[in-house]
């Protein structure tokens, strides 16, 4: 009797395991066609992928959905353009979920999202590419009802290795983030749940033209509240990171007809100085682990307003750091006497009102000082500018206290004070006249010795003076290779040289005893090698 039921359980063993490998292949043209009706039939785009395969044994009790090469492409007035792509989508779900009529929405429990580009556009008319949902008369009780969406019962998702891309071609605003590692776990079928999601990510952040993160890491660990019925999303426990800087959050989102509510307030978690190099991108800084600091520095801020058409919160971001030093273990000097304060706001919610107050930026290494204060207002308009520079610095002594880029070399004494004080408009328009600086800039026994000279240029000596609308060279000698030169003169456009990559314009009397042409001719083959690149920067460090 008991080799009976054994017998008989093992055959409807076999027979389970069987149907649970042999129901995928009826289904497969079903799943796919249900997939593709049930999207492209609520949205003004086209989805279509290269196959969905089904499984009921990896993820049994659950059936599993992988949609593959999946591409969601816009219509007029973005048409051709990709707006959503992935390498591989995998829907869990229960199996009764498979055998529902495609008029019955469907319930998904998990959601991985691998390998994929999301590409958002706002062209010059203020039209949105993701705006692209049907519209219907119907309201959402009617469309649950009927069945024309999916149903978010979800427990968990993720995305990784993925790509965002952000395009405002109005506000020339850009957001770029990639390797997106992403992923969350909560009830989202409830009106009332938490989130707790894990992010990381490099961000690139630009506005008007200026890049204000480049490839910056940033993580997030952040537990979100969602009230659905409020469209309020708050942020309840939160840590995040802007390369290492650990900073603490809160505050929410609520996602209203005509606009969106912000307020978020953030701090950084500890003072000490290292949070100021986790700041700058490891490129350029590179390890601080070992790096010895002293003194403080400090971040925090407060975004709080609405955020439409014509509107961004309104913002209050204050630095600080006070009598700072740190020194890099591998390197001879230290960078001491750091004094920050500065501030970045916006009081008025228009993007052109953006200012950036620097009240103090100043540094020392050995006996050499730098200073800065700037006060730059309509940073996002017509950015203008008022600022004054002050210092003594032996250049070579940079390198010494600051990992600079290997093919950088630096020689030479710097004494500068200058005021100046200009508008963008004028100086694209060339307006000089309504531009003002004075001061002094004395450079002398100045090497530049780059990869694409033949020879190192020295300099001598320069003296420049800058006056209300021209600045006065009164002095500059130098030499390369065989080649000496002197000049003497007028500029015009210095800002724009400096700020627009314009020609210098002005009126020189150059002089030189020897110009030999060679030194100023490189064959279009040639090229330095690791080798001749080494012995070029030894030669500079020698001088």
């Amino acid at each position: 009797m008991k080799r009976k039921i054994f017998k008989v359980i093992g055959v409807l063993l076999v027979l389970f395991v069987g149907l649970l490998i042999a129901i995928p292949f009826f289904l497969q043209g079903k799943i796919e066609k249900l997939i593709k009706n049930k999207v492209n039939n609520n949205i003004e785009a086209t989805l279509d992928f290269a196959n969905a395969d089904l499984s009921l044994l990896a993820s049994f009790p659950n059936a599993k959905v992988t949609i593959e090469d999946l591409v969601l492409v816009n219509k007029a007035p973005f048409a051709g353009d990709t707006l959503f792509a992935a390498k591989t989508i995998a829907l869990n779900m229960s199996i009764k979920e498979l055998f529902k009529d495609a008029s019955e929405p469907i319930g998904i429990k998990s959601l991985a999202v691998d390998g994929a580009v999301l590409k958002v556009k706002v062209n010059e008319d203020g039209n949105a590419n993701y705006d692209i949902a049907k519209e219907t008369e119907t309201t959402s009780a009617e469309v649950t009802a009927d069945g024309n969406s999916f149903t978010l019962a979800m427990e968990s998702y993720e995305i990784t290795n993925s790509t965002i891309e952000y395009t405002d071609v109005v506000s020339e605003m850009s957001l770029l983030l990639t390797d997106v590692q992403h992923s969350g776990t909560g009830n989202l079928s409830l009106e009332k749940s938490e989130l707790d999601t894990k992010t990381n990510a490099l961000v690139s952040f630009g506005m008007g033209g200026t890049n204000y993160l480049n490839k910056n890491r940033v993580g997030l660990d952040a537990i979100i509240g969602i009230d659905l019925n409020e469209s309020k999303y708050s942020f309840l426990k939160n840590t995040a990171t802007i390369n290492k800087l650990p900073l603490v959050f809160d505050g929410f989102v609520k996602l209203n007809d005509e606009n969106q509510e912000v307020a978020i307030n953030f701090k950084t978690l500890e003072s000490e100085f290292k949070n100021f190099l986790a700041l700058v991108p490891e490129e350029y800084s590179k390890s601080i682990a070992d790096v010895a600091t002293s003194g403080d520095f400090t971040v925090e801020g407060r975004f709080e307003g609405v955020v439409d058409d014509t509107h961004i919160p309104k913002f209050n971001i204050k630095l600080n750091s006070t009598n700072a030093s740190f020194k890099y273990p591998d390197l001879p000097k230290s960078v001491k006497d750091i004094f920050i304060n500065a501030t970045v706001s916006n009081t008025t919610g228009i993007t052109e009102d953006t200012a950036v107050d620097i009240e103090r930026l100043s540094f020392g290494i050995d006996e050499d000082k730098f200073n800065l204060t700037s006060k730059i207002t309509a940073l996002m308009g017509n950015t203008k500018v008022k600022a004054h520079v002050l210092g003594k610095m032996n250049l070579a002594n940079v390198s010494k206290a600051y990992p600079v880029p290997a093919d950088l070399y630096l020689k030479g004494l710097l004494d500068v004070d200058i005021s100046t004080s200009f508008d963008m408009a004028s100086i694209e328009k060339e307006q000089y006249q309504n531009t003002t600086s004075s001061g002094t800039l004395h450079l002398k026994d100045f090497e530049y010795n780059a990869t694409e000279l033949k020879n190192p240029v020295q300099i001598t000596t320069t003296t420049l003076t800058f006056n209300p609308k021209t600045v006065s060279l009164n002095d500059f000698q130098g030499k390369t290779g065989k080649t000496d030169f002197s000049a003497k003169g007028t500029i015009t456009n210095l800002l724009g040289f400096m700020l627009k990559d314009e020609k210098v314009k002005g009126d020189f009397v150059l002089n030189s005893n020897t110009f030999a042409l060679n030194d100023f001719m490189v064959d279009e083959e040639e090229s330095d090698s690791a080798q001749d690149i080494e012995k070029k920067k030894a030669t500079a460090e020698e001088r």
